[in-house]
């Protein structure tokens, strides 16, 4: 009887552990998420800044209230983002809604596409081209004028983003409405117009 007893008050403590390891878990992921609204609030709202552009990597400057200012980091070959505070990564999107991800990524595809693709390629690394001319305090104009200047060097152009109706449908059904951009939008809006 006794050894039942303390079979039961066993379970019974291991069984509430994991219930509170859960509860802990789950609130973790709510705080998680809502630090990534207020990061794409401050994306849709113009609070955020574009940094760079470093080969596949997109830095953006946001503050966010319970962190500060903070560098979002955009991976574009990996479509994936993660969060840094003094060179230290602090958060990944690993734990949030995948949604919310979307949408994020989604905003700083539209929003910063021009700077995005604005880029020069300099030995053997894509830079943003208004940072590269900050940080080495030369137009880039100036540098195609140098005869002698040996290195490689091209500039990329913007991408025009083209849209099909069939792969926006595809999308819609796949991701739903809200998953389009405000470009994808104003596509479908004006398709019948054409």
């Amino acid at each position: 009887m006794i050894g039942y007893l303390f079979l039961s008050f066993l379970a019974g403590s291991l069984l509430q552990n994991w219930l509170w390891d859960l509860l802990k878990k789950k609130s973790m992921i709510v705080e998680l998420n809502s630090k990534w609204t207020n990061i794409l609030d401050n994306i849709i709202s113009g609070e955020s800044k574009f940094v760079n552009r470093y080969n596949n990597s997109v830095v953006i400057k946001i503050t966010i209230v319970e962190d500060g200012e903070v560098d979002l980091m955009y991976l574009i070959d990996k479509n994936d983002i993660a969060m840094f505070k003094n060179g230290e990564c602090i958060y990944t999107s690993l734990s949030i809604d995948s949604e919310l991800k979307k949408s994020i990524i989604n905003n700083i595809k539209t929003i910063y596409n021009v700077k995005i693709n604005d880029t020069v390629y300099f030995m053997g690394n894509i830079y943003s081209k208004k940072w590269f001319e900050e940080k080495y305090k030369i137009k880039i104009d100036q540098l195609k004028n140098i005869k002698d200047f040996n290195i490689n060097f091209q500039q990329n152009k913007p991408k025009k983003i083209e849209y099909t109706i069939d792969g926006l449908l595809d999308k819609i059904s796949s991701d739903g409405m809200q998953s389009l951009s405000d470009d994808e939008v104003n596509f479908l809006k004006n398709y019948n117009k054409k």
